[in-house]
């Protein structure tokens, strides 16, 4: 049997007294949501599962899944968890609000009944696995499918994902405008599924709508408009009155969220550049709550800036478990690491080499000899690239290295020994070109564990750059932080003094070894303060990516006390390392 209910006033509310330190905001249709929610993007592991059952025990109350996140397993966990929660009576369901999407398509053979049949009319095809469909028939199949593995009677909002991407694939040619209609047609759709009760409101989440120059924005009060004539096409159709025409430009419908990217690098949607309104400012005078997400995973400069590093603190307490905290998107490297790495680099390039130029040796001298020994230049390859590597981010340059060179890599090991695999009069035996080949490998691995590692040290030295000076301009982030931090040491000091019969070092002497506060943490708290400048104080979510328990730590000590100034916002969005 699902779980019955859906989030309501009284009960949310309740959920956000039970945690004083935690910020709560207010929702235009009066739901006390947490200011930091729970993403599913990734959610899958042990790890994971356990991270969103401390998250919700440690007051939040908002979780964000997808009907395609991890092939819709996030969804089924999501759902087991909050029976278990609700079973053992640690959350009840009205307690909770629980989001879900639909529009992307993962699934091959779907993708290829689309292709080949023209099936959808709202739909288009972008690869031979991926397709983007946001008709209503798809709709409520996806929601059925969505409902089953949440095991939910009722999804809190179900968010139209992404239907600009509409303008995308193999079967384009469409422009922005031809977007609107099979949004006003999936709208309708919603409308019903409100009033069947399977959903208690709908949205959209939109990683263009905050940019008016992109090619592919979509226009946040058009939607408005369209969400209010699919309203009040259901109302006619079901004999209820209609929408006076004076109504049409002011949300008269279940459209009730929206959900976007933001973060201090991404400031579109609280940023004007011409003196217009901006997203969060249309959003709030259209009663739509705002969900953030990426505030740590910043596209800058055509690459992705993860916006995390390392803080050392205290064991043990209640607003935060783990105080040595690991930030999202962590790094454990220190300033000095990166000294180090590149005298390891600098060996083992030499290393590498040196087996590069033995490999001729170990094997004949025929065009086909001459041509596999031409693959085994890793060393000049990855030296060459070196400064390229380096100044990507680490998860970028951890794909390269996993799905590009070491894949290659053992192709050639294995072509290697195939073709010289029986020992010849002008070449040693077998043996030792396989401890060559084993040398080899395993000297690449260690070259590619130290591009990353130094890419790692690199982000770090870069984000406590920013962090000091971003913290320069915005002390009241700064203060927060310290603050936050001070809720957290005075937990571990009331435990230090049972663990340690009544002794205790001063909460001041704790707070004092945090020099500086990490950058996730001060980001997500301007994050915030901008959010709070544009909405009148309203404020939003911040959806974080929480798949592990220290980033379950960090995201609720960033949710724990105060944000950044409006003042300070406005200084903080002026710092140059910014742009």
């Amino acid at each position: 049997m699902r779980l019955v209910g859906r989030a309501t006033s009284a009960a949310t509310l309740s959920f956000a007294q039970m945690y004083p330190h935690m910020r709560f905001r207010q929702s235009p249709s009066a739901l006390a949501l947490s200011s930091i929610g729970f993403g599913a993007f990734r959610l899958g592991s042990k790890d994971s599962v356990a991270a969103l059952v401390s998250a919700l025990r440690r007051g939040v109350n908002v979780i964000d899944t997808s009907s395609h996140f991890t092939n819709g397993q996030s969804e089924s966990i999501v759902g087991a968890v909050i029976g278990t929660l609700v079973a053992g009576k640690t959350v009840s369901r009205e307690q909770l609000f629980v989001i879900s999407k639909c529009g992307h398509i993962l699934n091959k053979e779907t993708v290829s009944h689309i292709q080949q049949h023209n099936s959808c009319e709202g739909a288009v095809v972008l690869s031979a696995t991926a397709a983007h469909c946001i008709a209503p028939h798809f709709i409520e199949q996806q929601l059925s499918q969505s409902l089953n593995r949440t095991n939910l009677e009722c999804i809190d909002a179900y968010m139209l994902n992404c239907p600009e991407r509409m303008l995308a694939g193999k079967l384009n040619g469409r422009n922005v405008s031809d977007v609107y209609p099979f949004i006003k047609s999936a709208f309708k759709h919603l409308e019903l599924e409100v009033r069947r009760g399977r959903i208690g409101s709908y949205g959209l989440c939109s990683n263009s709508i905050a940019n008016p120059s992109a090619p592919d924005f979509l226009d946040l009060q058009m939607c408005v408009e369209l969400a209010n004539e699919a309203a009040a096409e259901v109302r006619l159709e079901h004999g209820e009155a209609g929408l006076e025409g004076t109504q049409r430009t002011r949300n008269q419908s279940n459209f009730s969220c929206i959900e976007y990217p933001l973060n201090i690098f991404e400031r579109d949607a609280v940023e004007s550049v011409n003196g217009g309104k901006v997203l969060a400012e249309i959003a709030e005078e259209n009663g739509l709550y705002q969900l953030t997400q990426r505030p740590l995973n910043a596209i800058a400069g055509g690459a992705i800036r993860c916006l995390g590093d390392k803080v050392t603190g205290y064991h043990g307490t209640t607003c935060c478990p783990n105080i040595e905290i690991l930030l999202i998107y962590p790094s454990s490297h220190t300033l000095s690491d990166e000294s180090k790495i590149t005298s390891e680099l600098s060996t083992l390039f030499e290393r590498v080499t040196e087996l590069e130029l033995q490999l001729p040796s170990l094997v004949g001298d025929t065009n086909e000899d001459i041509a596999t020994v031409s693959h085994f230049i890793w060393a000049q390859t990855l030296s060459e690239n070196l400064s390229t590597l380096i100044s990507s981010n680490a998860f970028a340059t951890q794909h390269y290295i996993q799905q590009t060179v070491l894949p290659t890599l053992e192709k050639d090991i294995r072509t290697l020994l195939e073709e010289n695999g029986t020992a010849q009069d002008t070449a040693p035996p077998h043996e030792i070109l396989q401890e060559w080949a084993q040398q080899y490998k395993e000297s690449i691995q260690n070259l590619s564990e130290l591009l990353v590692n130094l890419c790692k040290a690199s982000e770090t030295a870069m984000n406590r750059e920013i962090a000091s000076v971003v913290g320069a301009m915005s002390p009241s982030a700064v203060n927060a932080w310290r603050q936050a931090v001070v809720v957290a040491a005075a937990d571990a000091a009331a435990a230090a003094r049972t663990e340690n019969n009544g002794h205790e070092d001063s909460v001041a002497d704790k707070v004092d070894k945090f020099a500086q506060p990490p950058l996730s943490d001060l980001a997500i708290r301007i994050v915030h303060g901008a959010l709070e400048m544009k909405t009148g104080g309203r404020g939003g979510t911040v959806l974080i990516g929480m798949r592990k328990g220290e980033y379950v730590d960090a995201a609720v000590l960033a949710g724990t006390g105060v944000v950044a100034h409006a003042d300070d916002v406005e200084s903080a969005f002026l710092c140059s390392l910014l742009e």
